[in-house]
């Protein structure tokens, strides 16, 4: 149970910006913004992924600390 209780310290889920499902977690080190592609461009984001619950295609832009 301990292990369980370090994780969710070091880490948070990042939703979709669509209907805020989970995409991915995320270390709290990271900062990164989230897209909903239909409204951004391709090529101002570093990852696509589909989201699973609304198949709707989200960009991640990871962003500098």
């Amino acid at each position: 149970m301990q292990q369980e209780a370090k994780k969710s310290s070091t880490r948070y889920r990042l939703r979709c910006p669509c209907c805020a499902g989970r995409i991915i977690d995320s270390n709290r080190r990271t900062s990164s913004k989230l897209y909903d592609m239909e409204i951004a461009q391709e090529f101002s984001v570093d990852y696509l992924v589909k989201c699973g619950q609304c198949k709707r295609e989200i960009g991640i832009k990871k962003m500098s600390v």
